[in-house]
């Protein structure tokens, strides 16, 4: 599996506020970036305090780790610089307008595959409501929002439309969501496992 997007909000907003197009959040690795394995003791215990912590001022991860707030500072933008740590800023659903999340999964033939990366490249230029796109051996699975449910299925025929004129058959399946005041969105913890991976002497 490949991730095309992770939690991207630009390209929906400038859609919403009439913006040009900002550039999509690249993630890339060279050979003198670090890994988890290069880091030392007190840089695997700053990765799991802001994995555990991610709203966590410096002045709050200094009480909860014991280290100093310049150390933590330094310790942090080495890891951004080496996108070990992606800083991301996620809007107030609501507040935008957006009434529908949907989770859209696009299933392709194998044989199809090779041509729908290449042109997935292409169709994520006109594509303002994805945040988060995976691509696996099979299908392409989306994490999209959506005013209505109108603006929605005019979406997914463009969608349809896109790679039928391109030939190539495809199904989907999608799970729509209402965004209301009783939708909330869970955060994500990864701290148990990536404590067993910095730390596994403990385990």
């Amino acid at each position: 599996m490949s991730l095309l997007k992770y939690i991207n909000f630009s390209y929906l907003l400038s859609k919403i506020f009439e913006l040009k197009p900002i550039a999509s959040l690249s993630i890339t690795k060279s050979s003198s970036s670090k890994t988890i394995t290069d880091l030392n003791h007190n840089e695997k215990r700053v990765l799991l305090a802001i994995i555990q912590h991610p709203t966590f001022s410096l002045t709050e991860l200094s009480r909860k780790i014991w280290l100093s707030k310049p150390t933590i500072s330094k310790i942090k933008k080495d890891m951004i610089n080496n996108n070990l740590v992606v800083p991301i800023i996620i809007p107030n659903l609501k507040k935008m307008s957006l009434g529908l999340a949907v989770m859209l999964s696009l299933k392709f033939e194998q044989k199809f595959m090779k041509k729908v990366y290449t042109l997935e490249s292409q169709f994520e230029k006109s594509d303002f409501h994805s945040v988060c796109n995976i691509i696996g051996d099979k299908e392409i699975t989306s994490l999209m929002f959506f005013k209505n449910k109108e603006e929605y299925e005019n979406e997914l025929r463009k969608i349809i439309s896109f790679y039928e004129k391109n030939e190539i058959p495809l199904n989907h399946e999608s799970f729509v969501f209402s965004i209301n005041k009783q939708m909330h969105f869970e955060k994500t913890d990864f701290s148990s496992i990536t404590k067993k991976l910095l730390f596994p002497e403990e385990f």
